[in-house]
């Protein structure tokens, strides 16, 4: 026998044995951290010899809960967790009510008839449906103050004024934000194809509705533009006015109300199906006869880009955070979809296994 082999027990069980032999053999004040890596040795080699002898009898898991009963049971209680999902959902998008006004670039205003108040604050947002706003080439096509570690923005296409202005040449709101520049800072198909558009809103009787056009933006945001989109001051006779520059250069944004929307603008959708905010009504709308002017309104969208229309949405503000209509009934749908599915499957696993033991009670009647 080798000097090895007279040290290292042959199994588990010898293992096991040396060290209640090496235990009882120790003095009294062995210290109580020794006493526990023996206690966690020991139990380490009753584990591995549990194994050796029994295989997969080892495993803790009973086996009744590989059966059908099991994932019947797991599968009807998905389903009733997506249904009160769906309820919850269909409250919320019943509860927050829309007032949604198309327009087109021949209209001048449009009159607005709010029978019950708009209680909490209301906001105001714009809609570009099929708007192909989640294309590729489009995406990428941003500032390079956006690129990340993996992800990498070009400005491909639109670095120039007369790039911008060759595809917005009859959009004269934006043709004036672009006057005596050469070059088009923040670039890009995203920042050229921003939302213009201005609403205003007053009384039937008379009186301007006060709307918040500030923070619009996540919060999170402002981390991302204050590096590459920096405020200056200009001097204009004997006014100073704030200006920006975008990496050192002079940028188109005029004010910091535009910025703001800009910001919002950048946040393009997953879906071909835009909706953006615009501004916030604090007190909220209360009910009454409106008008809503259009200061701005590009033609652009509808004549040259192929929209059918613009919309206006007047909502409440939800108190939950979840989101608009439109989107609580569709995840809603969805919901409803996933119970069935699972409300399915486990009918045909409760079907299926009394099937199957019935079978084998033929076969077998003993």
């Amino acid at each position: 026998m080798s000097a090895h082999d007279s040290v290292i027990p042959e199994s588990p069980r010898a293992v096991l044995e040396a060290s209640q032999d090496g235990e009882s053999s120790r003095p009294t004040f062995m210290s109580g951290k020794a006493n526990r890596k023996q206690t966690l040795k020991t139990r380490l080699a009753h584990h591995l010899h549990r194994i050796e002898q029994h295989g997969e009898d080892s495993v803790s898991c009973p086996l009744w809960f590989f059966r059908r009963p099991p994932h019947a049971c797991h599968s009807s209680v998905c389903s009733f967790m997506f249904i009160i999902m769906a309820y919850s959902l269909f409250l919320h998008g019943s509860a927050v009510r829309e007032i949604a006004i198309s327009y087109g670039p021949a209209d001048a205003w449009k009159e607005i008839v709010v029978d019950e108040n708009l209680a909490g604050m209301s906001l105001i947002s714009y809609e570009l449906p099929i708007f192909l706003a989640n294309s590729r080439h489009y995406l990428d096509s941003r500032p390079p103050g956006f690129n990340g570690i993996i992800q990498q923005y070009g400005c491909t296409g639109v670095t120039k004024v007369t790039d911008a202005l060759s595809r917005r040449s009859s959009d004269v709101a934006f043709g004036q934000l672009l006057e005596d520049l050469e070059d088009f800072h923040p670039c890009g198909l995203v920042s050229m194809s921003i939302f213009t558009d201005q609403f205003r809103l007053t009384h039937t009787e008379g009186g301007i509705v006060e709307v918040d056009e500030t923070d619009l933006a996540l919060p999170s945001d402002s981390d991302l533009y204050e590096p590459w989109i920096v405020p200056v001051l200009e001097t204009n006779g004997n006014s100073t006015v704030e200006k920006f520059q975008v990496e050192g250069v002079r940028s188109w944004i005029p004010d910091r109300t535009f910025l703001e929307h800009l910001k919002v603008w950048y946040r393009t959708p997953v879906a071909p199906y835009v909706r953006h905010l615009w501004a916030r009504i604090p007190g909220g709308l209360v009910a009454g006869r409106y008008n809503l002017t259009f200061p701005v309104n590009s033609p652009i969208w509808t004549e040259m880009w192929g929209l059918e229309a613009k919309r206006v949405i007047f909502s409440q503000k939800s108190l939950s955070h979840m989101g608009s209509p439109g989107a609580s009934f569709t995840l809603a749908a969805l919901c409803c979809i996933v119970a069935f599915v699972e409300f399915v499957v486990a009918l045909a696993l409760l079907v299926g296994g009394k099937a199957s033991g019935q079978r084998r009670a033929a076969i077998h009647p003993d």
